[in-house]
């Protein structure tokens, strides 16, 4: 019995679509903690993990997390610093996502 659904097949060996809706907030920050940044995504269909980068004002890029969550907590952030994001499963990556969003100013409601 060959009755697998090909569109499955198809879909496991596809790179994923790129991450959509990356977003960035600002969590109140309690007394004296560090400013945390709550940065998240829309889920991807086969993603197997995602990794996101956090790119410095200095052009600076470090990976920040690495995972299957689509939301992330950043406590390293300073404003300025522009975050991406890319969906990856086992046969390739989705590439970056197109739109950077910037980690707010501290003025942000």
């Amino acid at each position: 019995g060959d009755v697998y659904k090909r569109q499955d097949v198809d879909r496991w060996l596809m790179p994923p679509q790129v991450p959509t809706n990356l977003r960035v907030e600002r969590i109140p920050a309690v007394s004296q903690e560090p400013q945390v940044f709550r940065v998240s995504w829309d889920p991807v269909e086969g993603a197997t993990s995602y990794l996101m980068e956090r790119q410095t004002r200095a052009g600076e890029t470090c990976a920040e997390y690495f995972g299957l969550e689509t939301q992330v907590d950043l406590r390293s952030a300073t404003l300025g610093d522009m975050v991406r994001v890319r969906a990856d499963n086992t046969i390739a990556s989705s590439g970056w996502s197109e739109d950077m969003a910037c980690i707010p100013s501290q003025r942000s409601p």
